[in-house]
């Protein structure tokens, strides 16, 4: 099974986190919170190497299961497990400005991990930092050689409910874990290549071709 489509989190339901990234417009957020697929309905798978693939939903076979077929392999019904995939249909497909200039199977990854972080930083109502939460976002993007900014990690961070407060606290201290992980570790994160198509602009296109 492709690595990157092993959830990390499991947080493909909602929770207080991602209510507040519905909020934000993130496109994960509201897959999170869509809890039926009618059949006939185009999507977007949105994790794994076949993310920003196009899928239409074929039937319900039974509750969290359904059939889906890619677009351009019509005919060969495939399962979809709701509690492992994560899609959106398209006609609820949102852009936030917020964003990591990344690939979109990376930028899930790093969603899911910054919903995981904010729910267990959250009691009650209230945000409460904890760096051992944040180290954990530290170490699996070093693990998986990530090539995410520190500033990208706090606009997600903060587009589920972390508050503006910890903002240059969370960037200080992703810098400076990656920085020690690597020096230590070695595993420096991968290159962003030019001809990459990053999340922002694969859902944008999908939208604009609704």
């Amino acid at each position: 099974m492709d690595s990157l489509a092993v959830l990390e989190r499991g947080y493909l339901y909602p929770s207080p986190a991602s209510n507040h990234g519905i909020e934000s417009e993130c496109p994960f957020c509201v897959a999170r919170h869509i809890d039926k697929y009618r059949p006939g309905d185009l999507a977007v798978m949105l994790q794994g190497l076949e993310a920003g693939r196009i899928l239409r939903y074929t039937d319900a076979q039974q509750i969290e299961e359904n059939l889906y077929e890619w677009i351009d392999e019509p005919g060969k019904s495939l399962r979809l497990l709701r509690e492992h995939w994560l899609t959106l249909p398209i006609e609820f497909l949102t852009v936030p400005f917020w964003l990591p200039k990344l690939e979109l199977r990376y930028c899930f990854i790093i969603d899911e991990l910054c919903v995981w972080a904010c729910n267990e930083c959250s009691a009650g109502e209230r945000f409460h930092w904890n760096s051992d939460v944040l180290t954990e976002i530290v170490r699996t993007c070093w693990r998986k050689r990530i090539p995410v900014e520190p500033t990208e990690i706090s606009k997600v961070m903060l587009a589920h409910g972390m508050p503006e407060l910890y903002q240059e606290r969370t960037e200080n201290l992703f810098q400076f874990g990656m920085r020690t992980l690597i020096a230590s570790e070695g595993r420096k994160p991968l290159k962003k290549l030019r001809n990459n198509t990053f999340a922002e602009q694969q859902l944008y296109e999908i939208w604009k071709s609704r």
